[in-house]
């Protein structure tokens, strides 16, 4: 199968801009790649364990509920910071988050906390606007002003024939005129596999309240992968209006492991004084041989030295025994193929702590979180815990299991099951010890057990791939 670069998007934050490659692995897709993280792809089913909270560094507090409405699925979360007179969490702000039964994001809620009335005050609404197809093609943003939402600016998306993302533009109410008026807008002209070609800006004319083309910029990004490592080189040329031609603008760089995990972003930036390329910052990524990215090390580039240095530094701490599938997350923006911004791996996050770099590593920063028992599931899990009537063994599995009974069985049988409690595979027991191919996808399960001579007993089974 074909495997295509769509495009290039960094990402950033108060401490660092990683440069990141989205990677798809069929033809181009209807659904623009800059917005398609804006559906949330929950499950609707129920998980073994919910993150109640994120706390970072003792200071402060992301809380996440979670029900069930008309229109969909609300997400709440409610941020605290510790007060250190009162020894308790104090509320600040909240954002809540509304997805249709697709996982489409429909709406979003900020409220500020009023210490006078204690109570959540309403600020800004954003509601999504789609088209027939499902494209993101407006935002519109209200604010809470004397009792009312009044409108105060929106986006506006547009894309090409292929459905690639095609325009931006951003327009502020002019609300003693009632009109809208233009700000900024970009337009960008893509290939058939997504790639710009080049960038146009625009001008608004406020007489004719229309936009006017003001340049165009020529684009051309130059692909190098290797069919085998999936090892990646991303040229960017930029249109020089000084040298009427393209010229190298910048250079990232994608190394992966025999697994086909990242392991390697680089960053360069074309400098004309010296025709050559100099490092901006690099980041590389360690894993455990369950798949979890462990350590993520960042670098920036030294001019006088003519090496990387340290810049910055993340540790992942996971609980190895819980998988991914087995919890249930709160909303947020999904990227890098399907998992949440803050999850890295493939178990349970339990902590991430974040250093920086001055002659050793100074801890910045830590993140923990916190799970509850997920009450609508456990119950399914109701083995003793001093049953001694049967092993199953290995589990986790990537596939064959061993049952061992304490005695022969007398028309006994396996059912698996998933987490709604449907039956996915049953078999036969004839022998005390026997073994299992149960060819079934990566997931949590609950094996049951039952015999005419013993108790029914159900055990949560995970089953795995062989990295």
């Amino acid at each position: 199968m074909k495997v295509l670069i769509t495009s290039i998007v960094l990402f950033s934050s108060s401490f660092l801009a990683n440069a990141q490659i989205k990677v798809t692995y069929s033809e181009p897709e209807t659904i623009p790649h800059l917005l398609r993280s804006d559906k949330a792809n929950f499950r609707m089913q129920s998980k073994l364990e919910v993150l109640d909270s994120i706390v970072g560094t003792g200071r402060v507090k992301f809380v996440f509920n979670s029900r069930t409405t008309n229109e969909g699925k609300m997400y709440t979360q409610p941020h605290l910071i510790w007060n250190d007179l009162t020894k308790q969490w104090t509320p600040y702000g909240r954002h809540d988050m509304l997805f249709d039964n697709s996982g489409h994001y429909l709406s979003s809620l900020n409220f500020n906390w009023n210490e006078n009335t204690l109570s959540w005050d309403s600020s800004v609404i954003m509601k999504r606007v789609y088209d027939s197809i499902l494209h993101p093609i407006e935002d519109n943003y209200f604010q809470w002003i004397s009792g009312n939402w009044e409108p105060t600016y929106k986006a506006k998306y547009e894309y090409d024939s292929n459905g690639y993302y095609a325009s931006y533009e951003y327009n502020e109410y002019d609300k003693a005129n009632d009109l809208w008026r233009g700000v900024l807008r970009y337009g960008y002209k893509k290939d058939k596999t997504g790639l710009d070609t080049s960038r146009i800006a625009y001008n608004w004319e406020p007489t004719q309240m229309i936009w006017q083309e003001a340049s165009e910029f020529k684009i051309k990004i130059d692909l190098k992968i290797d069919s085998l490592t999936r090892d990646s080189l991303a040229i960017r040329n930029e249109w020089s209006l000084q040298n009427s031609n393209l010229i190298p603008y910048y250079r990232y760089e994608y190394k992966f492991d025999s697994l086909k995990r990242l392991t390697l972003i680089a960053e360069y930036e074309w400098h004309p004084e010296i025709t050559d390329w100099k490092g901006k910052k690099q980041a590389t990524y360690v894993y455990d041989h369950f798949g979890n990215r462990i350590n993520e090390f960042g670098f920036i580039w030294d001019d006088e030295t003519k090496k990387w240095n340290n810049w910055y530094k993340y540790d992942y701490n996971y609980d190895t025994t819980i998988t991914i599938e087995e919890l249930e997350y709160p909303f947020t923006h999904w990227y890098n193929e399907g998992h949440l911004d803050y999850i890295q791996g493939k178990n349970k996050p339990l902590k991430t702590t974040l250093y920086s770099w001055s002659n050793g590593w100074s801890s910045l920063y830590d993140y923990n979180y916190f799970y509850s028992e997920n009450t609508i599931v456990t119950h399914l899990l109701d083995q003793e815990k001093v049953n001694n009537t049967l092993k199953i063994y290995p589990n986790p599995s990537i596939g064959t299991i061993t049952i061992e009974l304490n005695e022969e069985p007398v028309a006994a049988k396996l059912k698996i099951l998933d987490l709604r409690g449907e039956t996915v595979l049953e078999q036969s027991i004839i022998s005390k010890k026997q073994s299992f191919e149960l060819m079934l996808k990566e997931g949590i399960y609950i094996a049951e057990v039952n015999s005419i001579n013993s108790k029914s007993t159900r055990v949560k089974l995970v089953i795995g791939n062989d990295h």
